[in-house]
């Protein structure tokens, strides 16, 4: 191959290559991360010779020389951003703050053209990178596509830009706390296997916003509608909406307790409904049914229980139903007739057919596999004539 009469001198600071690391730091950076070398190399660089092409060695130069103006401009963004805490910009790495006790950090890293480390690309965040990708893509188009002014006879001036340093901050926010919801339902799926935790992720998402509908499920009672409950979460930056099934919408913050404490909400709710559900099938008859039970002992961290009142279709049966999200599940009986003494105050035999006090039954005794089924095998029982 016949050489090249062109030759490219970069100077030594433009030799090698440079790249960025974004990553998540707990706990005190400060002192731990602030100016720690950070011993990686990215594998684009690790081909690079001294006797490559020109074309090459102008292309990396051309790469540093924008990694450069990039660092400098979030450098200069990170001091100007107006946050509750205020960010940190030293040397090559920038520490933004995302949530209490959790900042992203922006490296630049410079790679010499001797270096021989390896690069870990084991935990590399694939996501965030096709974000931050799309991120600068975006910012790059709106800086050379303006759109035309409303109405047309107004003049064309440039719109007031937003800092790209303040997207990327809102865009890893954003990731962490998808991150964190998704950890959240995941961990409630394995702790609660009645009812099923189903979550279905949407598949198209915004890069700041991601929807997630998590269903509850009665195994084996499917058919029913009222033993599937469902709630919609719209997770941003900072907050997550809940947007339940009969319309109520709810804004949550960035703790995940919160949303833990909806969650079991809704689950100590829904198994009150499909016991519900199924006593209607079953011709027992619903006396009453209070979502927020006032009275009694209260939960012991927060929320209310569900309780609810079920009549036998022949009368003589009351089953009582309290489900609470921490307390957990108590199952009632009473029965009719009880037994009768008359005495000179109290002589009519119709007094016996006023039921009696009720007694705790051991549910978790009663052959089934879930609840609502072991509720449907005692209906059943006391449903038939003695």
């Amino acid at each position: 191959m016949k050489p090249s009469s062109l030759i490219v001198n970069a100077p030594k600071t433009l030799e090698g290559g440079n790249f960025y690391v974004v990553r998540t730091v707990k706990g005190n950076v400060q002192s731990n991360t602030l100016f720690e070398p950070l011993r990686v190399s990215h594998p684009q660089l690790q081909n690079q010779s001294t006797d490559s092409s020109w074309q090459t060695r102008l292309e990396i130069a051309q790469n540093m020389l924008f990694n450069n103006e990039l660092f400098k401009r979030l450098a200069h963004e990170s001091v100007l951003l107006k946050l509750p805490i205020p960010t940190i910009a030293a040397g090559n790495q920038i520490l933004a703050p995302l949530f209490p006790g959790l900042q992203l950090s922006i490296n630049l890293c410079h790679q010499s053209p001797n270096s021989s480390t390896q690069y870990d690309s084991a935990s590399n965040n694939t996501v965030l990178e096709h974000t931050l990708y799309q991120l600068l893509h975006e910012i790059h188009y709106k800086n050379m596509h303006f759109p035309l002014p409303r109405p047309t006879s107004v003049t064309l001036a440039i719109n007031s830009a937003r800092y790209v340093a303040e997207q990327v901050i809102q865009q890893a926010q954003h990731s962490m706390l998808r991150l964190r919801t998704m950890c959240l339902i995941d961990s409630l799926a394995i702790e609660i296997q009645d009812p099923l935790i189903i979550p279905n992720w949407n598949y198209l998402n915004a890069p700041n916003q991601t929807s997630v509908r998590v269903d509850l499920y009665s195994y084996g009672y499917e058919g029913f509608s009222s033993c599937r409950t469902s709630v919609m979460l719209h997770i941003d930056t900072k907050t997550v909406k809940a947007i339940m099934r009969d319309g109520r919408v709810l804004n949550l913050s960035f703790e995940s307790q919160e949303l833990r404490h909806l969650l079991l909400n809704l689950v100590s709710h829904h198994l009150v409904i499909a016991v519900q559900s199924l006593a209607k099938a079953m011709g027992w008859k619903v006396v009453s049914l209070n979502a927020s039970v006032g009275v009694g002992k209260q939960e012991p961290i927060c929320g209310t229980a569900s309780s609810l009142v079920l009549i036998s279709p022949n009368g003589d049966r009351t089953v009582s139903v309290k489900s609470g999200p921490h307390s957990g599940i108590k199952v009632k009986l009473s029965s009719s007739p009880q037994e009768f003494l008359p005495s000179n105050l109290v002589s009519n035999q119709q007094w016996q057919q006023l039921n009696g006090q009720f007694k705790i039954v051991d549910w978790q005794r009663l052959p089934g596999k879930t609840f609502v089924n072991k509720m449907e095998y005692m209906m059943a029982c006391l449903s038939i004539k003695s």
